[in-house]
């Protein structure tokens, strides 16, 4: 599963950890850390789940976290959390 990213803020966002790849109850290797995320740029990640995670065209619910420094203008950098949950149908 390739997960594509978007920052669509106006500042920098590096070291970008991901901390949770997660679908139905079966957890996949977590991606390499994407180092760097300029305001409108995108980044892709590749998810790898077992087969337990569900049955062709089944629901399922896949959960992300990560971790992010803010990089912001005048200041020192702020770090903070980033989750989501969506609702798909596998494959």
């Amino acid at each position: 599963m390739q997960l594509t990213f978007t920052n669509t803020g106006n500042v920098t966002l590096e070291q970008i950890g991901f901390t949770l790849a997660q679908l139905n109850s079966a957890s996949a290797l977590l991606p390499a850390p994407i180092a760097s995320l300029a305001p409108g740029a995108n980044a892709s990640v590749q998810l790898v789940f077992p087969s337990s995670a569900g049955a062709d065209q089944s629901a399922a619910l896949l959960k992300v976290g990560a971790q992010y420094l803010a990089m912001i203008p005048g200041g020192s950098p702020q770090s903070a959390p980033f989750t989501a949950n969506y609702r798909l149908v596998l494959p």
